[in-house]
């Protein structure tokens, strides 16, 4: 099929390659740049100022790996991943199945509950769980106390935490292994069943192998996005003393002061994160070999599980309520009877306002709510901007492999960044740089928030240009429109439920995202999750609750709205 309708000259100067150069240049210099910096802030002494601009030193690496610390971090964060993995695999997988494969009922409601809890940040299911289970003043260990004079529960625990960080993980490991499932022929399940195998050998013999690269490209995501969490290790693993490497750049920054460990720390961090992103590519790259749909058309034989639909069926809603029915539970209580760490059960009988009027009441929340609300609005418009002009010319362009190639890693290096990591990075570069003269203001934050979510966008994209045929857009070229023009009122249109979903999935976790603005945020420019971060930390409870109870609501109504999108829009061939 011939290309000149997609050529591009850079030697043209024009306002479409002023586009493809300018978006091309932002990315590089967003993802290319912090790296550098992180690096370069590694080998130093101290965080350069005018006053002390420090000296280069191979000091902190060899603290680092001379400290037998750091390799308990290595320990405890592979603990921390393998634990939290398996649970959320086999979770997870089950949950697919069982949707999939079997006769269970109303599998659309139940599919919203599995995806649902994807709409409760994992901070405030920590929190929440902390006002539950805390040791002296967790409200089931009041109730028991008064009733029984004892307090059994401790959330404060390494069970504890791998288990809610492996529920936590359940949404989007569910919607791996759904499609995975979805995209295989059962005739050979189907086989096995009519060769006499019972269902769970059916399930163990033939299921699991066929579905192994999934799973395994399932669980390396989800050991990343583990390996990235700092929430649930920071304020449950931290006070028991279990630190992992996302809360170890914490505390060498906001502790202990060094900025320059905290470097060191985070590029140890990137490394092992690399060696993961490597794992996934490979395992996503030999799923070829376990193909089995073929062009004949095929429909699945849906197993009768009989009398274990009840407990499947409940199973799904325990794991809703623990995840997101629970957290919301307890924020509702906590920020309706206020008084309930003094007065105990006697609380229940005295529910007031108090709480609400005391946060909403309060100019730095309504402060944070609006930076909140720009950054919400601002970070998909320059994501899906800027990864829209990157998606045209990774699929659509005439460029050659190796710059397609080139770009696209570009793309998908950030997503190799923890959070954490991201925001250390983010600062040095804009302290240091300070190009453009952004900081002290919400662009940095919006920005950092913008490369964080490049991968998973720039892959939604280009599985939508994909779908739409060339000749839509040769027809437009040939009748005289420009590129811009094309893209604008042909292309952009034909795609733009692939567009909502991705904006929408962008605006939510910016929205809830605290690793990033934690580092970038300055006086006057705190969003809602650092100021919930803050509150916590001073201890402001209810305050806390009241702000928690608002995200959940707002993320849990994005989440259903994205949900609707994503899973009823599609791109017209």
């Amino acid at each position: 099929m011939p290309t000149w309708y997609a050529k591009i000259n850079f030697s043209n100067l024009n306002i479409t390659n002023l586009i493809f150069a300018g978006a091309v240049a932002i990315i590089a210099y967003l993802v290319i740049g912090p790296t550098i910096f992180l690096l370069l802030s590694s080998f130093r002494s101290a965080l350069p100022t005018p006053a002390d601009p420090g000296y280069f030193t191979f000091g902190n690496y060899v603290f680092a790996y001379t400290s037998p610390e750091t390799y308990q971090l290595f320990l405890n964060t592979a603990l921390f991943v393998i634990a939290s993995t398996s649970i959320a695999v086999l979770v997870a997988f089950s949950f697919a199945w069982l949707i999939e494969r079997t006769d269970i009922p109303a599998k659309g409601t139940l599919v919203m509950l599995i995806l649902l809890p994807a709409a409760v940040p994992s901070m405030l299911m920590a929190m929440a769980y902390i006002i539950l289970g805390g040791p002296e003043a967790g409200l089931l260990n009041l109730l028991f106390y008064e009733l029984f004079g004892i307090k059994p529960i401790n959330i404060f625990s390494l069970p504890w935490l791998f288990i809610l960080n492996g529920l936590n993980s359940v949404p989007t490991t569910f919607l791996i292994l759904l499609g995975a499932l979805r995209s295989m022929d059962p005739a050979l399940e189907e086989a096995a069943s009519v060769s006499g195998a019972s269902r769970m050998g059916t399930v163990r013999r033939v299921t699991f192998p066929m579905m192994l690269p999934a799973i395994l490209a399932a669980s390396i995501y989800t050991g990343m996005s583990a390996a990235e969490t700092f929430e649930l290790p920071a304020l449950i693993g931290v006070p028991i003393g279990f630190h992992v490497f996302s809360s170890q750049v914490y505390l060498a920054i906001r502790v202990w002061g060094n900025h320059t460990l905290a470097s060191t720390y985070s590029i140890i961090f990137l490394v092992m994160l690399l060696a993961l992103v490597y794992l996934y590519q490979r395992a996503t790259s030999q799923m070829y070999r376990y193909t089995t749909i073929s062009g004949k058309g095929y429909r699945p034989k849906l197993m009768a599980i009989g009398l274990w639909k009840c407990p499947a069926f409940a199973l799904i809603v325990l794991v809703f309520v623990a995840t997101a029915g629970l957290p919301f539970l307890i924020f509702v209580a906590s920020s309706f009877f206020p008084e309930w760490r003094t007065l105990g059960l006697k609380a229940l009988s005295q529910p007031n306002l108090d709480s609400f009027r005391e946060a909403f009441g309060n100019v730095v929340f309504r402060d944070s709510l609006k930076n909140t609300a720009i950054i919400t609005v601002a970070t998909p418009l320059v994501t899906v901007g800027l990864m829209s002009v990157a998606s045209w010319l990774i699929v659509r362009s005439n460029l050659g492999p190796k710059a397609k190639t080139a770009l696209d890693a570009l793309t998908f290096w950030p997503h190799a960044y923890p959070g954490i990591v991201l925001g250390v990075a983010l600062l040095w570069f804009f302290i240091m740089v300070d190009f453009p003269p952004v900081w002290g203001t919400l662009w940095p934050i919006i920005l950092g928030l913008a490369i964080n979510y490049m991968p998973f966008t720039v892959r939604t994209l280009n599985a939508a240009f994909i779908q739409v045929h060339k000749e839509l857009e040769q027809a437009a070229y040939i009748s005289g429109a420009s590129w811009l023009s094309a893209f604008r009122k042909i292309l952009l249109p034909l795609v733009m439920p692939a567009l909502a979903s991705a904006g929408l999935w962008v605006a939510i976790h910016a929205m809830r995202s605290l690793t990033v603005p934690m580092f970038l945020s300055t006086h006057g420019n705190e969003v809602l999750a650092v100021l919930v971060w803050t509150y916590w930390e001073s201890d402001m409870v209810e305050t806390v609750s009241v702000i928690g109870l608002f995200y959940l609501v707002t993320c849990a109504a994005l989440t259903l709205v994205w949900r609707r999108i994503g899973f009823s829009g599609s791109v017209n061939r």
